[in-house]
């Protein structure tokens, strides 16, 4: 039986990379008052710095 479904590689990067943010975003509101761990800002960082070169940004 052959699988006619397309992989859409783009919309499955675009939904990890948002889904990344969304996660990223949670733990730094978790952290309330407190500095975030340093690899918590970086993941927001780097998260973010992907999700805005999106073309659908």
């Amino acid at each position: 039986m052959a699988v006619t479904k397309n992989f859409d590689a783009s919309a499955l990067f675009e939904a990890y990379i948002t889904r990344m943010a969304d996660c990223a975003l949670e733990q730094i509101q978790a952290a309330g008052n407190a500095l975030p761990a340093e690899t918590d800002r970086e993941l927001v960082l780097n998260s973010l710095n992907y999700l805005f070169d999106l073309p659908s940004a």
